[in-house]
């Protein structure tokens, strides 16, 4: 697979997702799928998930999910953890 995604800095972003599926006669199908995402501030969206009932998020790097990142605005890319 290969991911290619372009961000200008607005609100939006899109990522380009290609790659190769084996198919039940051995053979391989190329695929191709084009994914927009929309950016959001953080404490929006922990806001958000707090006012409909998650008692605890914060946002963590991939690499370790467990240690909530001080400055998450600062990163590339975060997760959203959350429990009820």
């Amino acid at each position: 697979m290969i991911n290619r995604g372009i961000y200008d800095g607005g609100a939006k972003a899109l990522t380009r997702v290609n790659g190769f599926v084996r198919d039940e006669d051995g053979r391989y199908s190329r695929f191709e799928e084009t994914v927009y995402n929309t950016v959001f501030e953080l404490e929006a969206v922990r806001a958000a998930l707090c006012d409909v009932g998650w008692k605890a998020v914060y946002f963590a790097r991939a690499s370790d999910l467990t240690l909530p990142l001080d400055e998450p605005e600062n990163e590339g890319r975060v997760f959203v953890v959350a429990s009820r």
